[in-house]
Formats: C-alpha cells, sequence, structure tokens
C-alpha cells in the first residue's frame, strides 16, 4: 500500500502562497490507520492565507494519497453500515433531518453530493422531492435504497449530469474533505438551473469547540479536513463561483460538547465513556442554541442562489 504523504500546496481559495502558520495538530484519528501508518503520530500545520484569510492544511495530503483513503471501504467504520440492514429513518433521524436541514424549496429535483449512507435522501424523497445522489466512495448496500440512485466517482470528472438539470444542489460537510473547493463549486453553480438553490454545511474553525477542544474537537477530523473554513470564508467561496447568499446559519445541532469530551476520553487517556448516545447529545443539547445565538457554532450552513 501506497504512504500517505504531503505536499506544499497554495492556498485553495483565492490561490496565493502567502501564508503564515497558526496551530500544530496531531493525527489522532481516525478512519483507515493501516493508510495513515506512517504519519499517525506526525503533527500537521494549519495555516492562514495572508490574502484572503483562509485557513487550511499547508503541507496538504497529495491527491494520491486521498483517492486511497477514500477508496470503497471508507464507510466500513460507520457504526451504522454493518447493522443498518433496511434503510429506514429512526425518529432521531427524522427529528435532526426536520431540525438541521431545512431546505429553501418544497419540491423539485435535488441532487446531493456526498450522499453516504443515503438516509438524506431518502427523508427528501419522502417530501416529495426528486432525488439524485453523489458520492466518492460506496456505501455498504442496504435494502431500500434501490429508488434512491447515487453515482460514485470523482465529481470533477463526472459528465452524465446535464448542466442546468437541477433545482437544489446540496453539499452536507463535503467541502472541507476536498483539496479544490472552488471548481466543485463551480461545476454546481453551472448544474443550477437559473434561480436554483445550492445549501453548504461545513464544520466552523472559528467556533468556541474548535478554540476549546484542539485536537479533540470532535468535527476537526484529521487528515481528510484539508480546509478549515469561517462563516466568512465559507460566504466568500459561493460568492466566488457567482451565487448570491440569501441566510447564513449557525447551526444549534452541533453536539459538539458530548462528542468532543467522548475523543478526549477515548483517544487520550483510553477511556470509553457512554458520551455518544442519544441521551449523552440531549444533556449537552440546551448549549447548541446558546452558541448558535452567539453565532459561534460548531456547524455552519450557508444558503446560496443562482441568479436568473
Amino acid at each position: 500500500m501506497a504512504l500517505f504523504t504531503y505536499e506544499p500546496v497554495p492556498c485553495p481559495i483565492c490561490g496565493s502562497a502567502d501564508h503564515i502558520p497558526v496551530r500544530r495538530y496531531h493525527i489522532v484519528r481516525r478512519r483507515h490507520l493501516e493508510i495513515l501508518r506512517d504519519v499517525l503520530h506526525q503533527p500537521v500545520t494549519a495555516v492562514r492565507c495572508r490574502s484572503c484569510g483562509h485557513h487550511y492544511l499547508n503541507p496538504c495530503p497529495t491527491q494520491e494519497s486521498l483517492k486511497a483513503y477514500y477508496h470503497d471501504g471508507y464507510f466500513r467504520d460507520d457504526e451504522s453500515a454493518p447493522t443498518n440492514r433496511d434503510l429506514r429513518l429512526t425518529l432521531a433521524d427524522r427529528l435532526y433531518f426536520g431540525l438541521s436541514r431545512r431546505l429553501p424549496l418544497s419540491s423539485g429535483r435535488l441532487l446531493d453530493v456526498g450522499a453516504g449512507n443515503r438516509k438524506f435522501l431518502l427523508w427528501a424523497h419522502q417530501r416529495g422531492y426528486e432525488v439524485q445522489g453523489f458520492d466518492a466512495a460506496v456505501y455498504p448496500c442496504v435494502a431500500g435504497s434501490e429508488s434512491l440512485p447515487v453515482e460514485i466517482g470523482d465529481f470533477q470528472e463526472f459528465t452524465a449530469f446535464a448542466p442546468a438539470s437541477f433545482d437544489l444542489i446540496t453539499l452536507w460537510w463535503v467541502i472541507e474533505h476536498l483539496r479544490e473547493p472552488v471548481p466543485c463549486v463551480h461545476k454546481i453553480f453551472s448544474l443550477l438551473r437559473p434561480g436554483g438553490f445550492f445549501v453548504i454545511a461545513t464544520s466552523n474553525y472559528g467556533s468556541l469547540e474548535s478554540r476549546f477542544w484542539g485536537d479533540y474537537w470532535h468535527h476537526l477530523v484529521l487528515p481528510e479536513h484539508v480546509s478549515q473554513f469561517s462563516m466568512a470564508s465559507l460566504c466568500r467561496l459561493v460568492e466566488g463561483a457567482g451565487f448570491v447568499v440569501t441566510r447564513r446559519r449557525h447551526d444549534p445541532l452541533s453536539f459538539d460538547t458530548s462528542l468532543s469530551l467522548w475523543e478526549l476520553c477515548q483517544h487520550k487517556w483510553g477511556i470509553s465513556l457512554p458520551l455518544q448516545g442519544l441521551a449523552a447529545k440531549l444533556l449537552c443539547a440546551p448549549f447548541g442554541p446558546l452558541r448558535s445565538f452567539l453565532r459561534l457554532s460548531g456547524l455552519i450552513t450557508v444558503m446560496c442562489r443562482k441568479p436568473r
């Protein structure tokens, strides 16, 4: 198996090579440890672009390393993959999607890039959307997914989708994984009909949890998250592709407190505590709306529109 390697890169948003180091992280988790065995305990550096202010990893994993990382077994560590034999939405799924994934249209043709386990596609399909998914890796097939089509491959190289053929495109927690986010957003712009909507969500580098938990912040997944967005840099990205931002949201349901505490206990001290379940999340849930009100949430969402 090829080694996981890094290389110097310019800013993925503006292309500038002028940057300053801002933080050193240690790779403490997460998937495919056999691929990461040679770099598992080596620190990685987050830098800030002097030109546009974006934060990103530099040196960054090479494209070849990321392709090996996101192979067909990428989802094998998903806790639900071995046990979810039927595609169905739990009450928690319905509550979560209903509260956190509000869409600007009530119907239309929807493309979800990064479809994963297809649960969001199922939720949208049940609400009357004509759905299509796309992902870079294959999720284990489960019964009930046949009516939820998902294409697999390299999104930039995929040409089967006709230009201006979707009313709504969603990108949930994908953009932070991309070495080249700008071409991806430009392609999404081309696939939307005039007047169509684009919804993009990612982790918030400027959040309270990011500063407090450091290496053990739950939404910091290294080396996967090669970009670390703030609300300002995320809006700069979509506006640079021609979109008009219609809404900015600091999500109230980020569950950072319980999940980050679990990461700290598990990966620093080797202690496994029941902090990932629904009960722990509910206990910590009141902190979410407060962080959202203060605009310091760990997850952010931007809704934008393609001009007519």
